[in-house]
Parts: structure tokens; sequence; C-alpha cells
């Protein structure tokens, strides 16, 4: 069972979209919270899961934030 996260390049124009596979629901959550807060020219678009569960772009910020410590 995999995750995916979805992606788009801006430093390519036009901007390139691209999935990377994570084997857990947190590990690919845990990635799209790096690309947002390091990786500037990637957008981090939504998350699907191996049933096709979606995690749009605003769960995915606000787990995120949820995982701040402090």
């Amino acid at each position: 069972m995999s995750w995916k996260l979805q992606t788009k390049n801006n430093n390519f124009l036009p901007a390139a979209e691209s999935w990377r596979e994570f084997p857990s629901k947190d590990d690919a959550l845990r990635a799209a919270c790096v690309a947002i807060r390091h990786e500037l020219q990637i957008e981090v678009l939504y998350i699907e899961g191996p049933d096709w569960e979606h995690i749009a772009l605003a769960q995915i910020e606000a787990w995120c934030r949820s995982q701040d410590p402090g």
C-alpha cells in the first residue's frame, strides 16, 4: 500500500508536476511538511492514499501545524 505525494516544481516553465511514493500516510505527511517548510519552489498539491483517499493541502497544513512542538 503506497501513499503518493503530488507536487508541482515551479523551477520549470511550465511548472512540472510529479509524485513521490511513501509506505505510510504519516511518511507522506512528514515529507509534505518538509516540502512546505523548506522547498520554496516545490508546491505541495495533495496526498493520495491507496484507496484513492485524498488529503487536500489545507488538511496537510493543519497536520503539519499539529506536529510542531511548542
